[in-house]
């Protein structure tokens, strides 16, 4: 019989991680019948050069948002804006009806109200910070 060992590591291949999310992708895929498809949204330049992005999932009705970021000299200029809303319109022909995302009180949370997000949970993670977890219904 074979050993095995537990590691704790600060460190890790990435390989590992896609190991591990993609087998739980499929455990998941065989319970349930879902079929969980990337989508993404970027700027770039006329060079292109990215200058900001918003990336996720869909799966069933919903959009999930991994992340949003748009290049510091470029904030300000209605890139992430027009990527979210990019980002909804391709969600909802994929059939979404709804979206959600995490975020850090220091990450711009009055954005997200302001593309119609609600606040269905926070979690204070430090005597300054709260995690929230937000939701939009698509009309």
């Amino acid at each position: 019989m074979s050993e095995y060992k537990i590691t704790v590591e600060d460190e890790f291949c990435p390989e590992d991680i896609q190991t591990v999310s993609g087998a739980l992708e499929d455990h998941n895929a065989s319970q349930t019948g879902w079929n969980l498809k990337p989508l993404g949204v970027f700027v770039r330049s006329d060079d292109g050069e990215l200058v900001g992005g918003v990336y996720g999932w869909t799966i069933f009705d919903w959009l999930h948002l991994n992340g949003l970021w748009v290049r510091e000299d470029q904030r300000g200029n209605g890139h992430a804006s027009n990527m979210v809303a990019a980002v909804h319109e391709a969600a909802i022909k994929r059939g979404c009806r709804y979206a959600g995302f995490g975020t850090f009180s220091f990450q711009a949370p009055k954005f997200w109200a302001a593309q119609g997000y609600s606040v269905v949970a926070e979690m204070p993670i430090s005597s300054e910070h709260t995690w929230y977890l937000l939701k939009k219904e698509f009309k």
